[in-house]
């Protein structure tokens, strides 16, 4: 009978991980777009994430500054995201909702900035912006209203597509940004950073694979190995 009620409750904790929501989330990490002469050597893109949810019927893109795909950035270099761009040759994004949830002190708005993605030509194929939002102008500049470390900012959209249709877009634009059609590919501008003489520059990034499971499969995972630990006592 106990061995029943262990099944039982691995079986509905399956269950239950399945049907709430947010159904998965994943989180992807970006790479330096190359430029000639280089800004910086790109080493601020281990710090640099957004996290994709399923917040039906919305898709939820966060960004920040400190938290890399599979771990939390203890010493972040000096930065700030002031403007991210989308690229959606798949047609899987419908609207922008204008409603930027960030940390205190991160002050974001729609078609804030350069409408093109910095370097962004610098891509194969070239880089062309549909939606774009940034740091206001304001007290403390626009690097200071961006994603410094410790900080995010929350892009929301109206999918023009299932979410596993928006997802298999993104991924395929991060796994291969050379692909013409059916992709999303994913840009941010980054500022305060710190050049090769000591001054303050900029660069671009684009997004790249996770790296990491998301947390909902790394639950499922441990649970299936917690039935399957089970099923060998039961039979040894």
């Amino acid at each position: 009978m106990m061995k029943r009620k262990v099944l039982w409750f691995y079986t509905m904790s399956l269950a239950g991980l399945c049907c709430a929501g947010p159904a998965r989330a994943d989180m992807f990490g970006f790479q330096l777009v190359p430029v000639s002469p280089s800004h910086t050597d790109g080493s601020v893109a281990a710090q640099l994430s957004v996290e994709v949810t399923d917040a039906s019927p919305y898709v939820l893109l966060t960004f920040r500054s400190n938290l890399a795909p599979g771990a939390v950035v203890v010493d972040p270099l000096q930065s700030s995201i002031t403007q991210v761009y989308f690229d959606d040759r798949a047609g899987t994004l419908d609207s922008l909702v204008v409603d930027f949830p960030s940390s205190p002190g991160v002050y974001f708005g729609s078609e804030q900035g350069p409408p093109n993605l910095p370097s962004g030509n610098n891509l194969t194929p070239a880089f062309e912006t549909d939606f774009w939002v940034g740091a206001t102008a304001g007290a403390g500049g626009v690097a200071g209203r961006g994603v410094n470390p410790g900080e995010y900012v929350q892009i929301k959209f109206n999918p023009g597509t299932s979410y596993a249709g928006f997802l298999a877009a993104l991924y395929l634009g991060a796994g291969d940004p050379t692909a013409e059609e059916g992709t999303l590919r994913v840009g941010i501008h980054v500022q305060q950073l710190i050049d090769p003489a000591g001054g303050q520059t900029s660069d671009t990034f684009v997004l790249t694979p996770p790296v990491a499971p998301a947390p909902a499969a790394m639950m499922l995972g441990m649970l299936g190995l917690g039935t399957v630990g089970w099923r060998l006592r039961r039979f040894a």
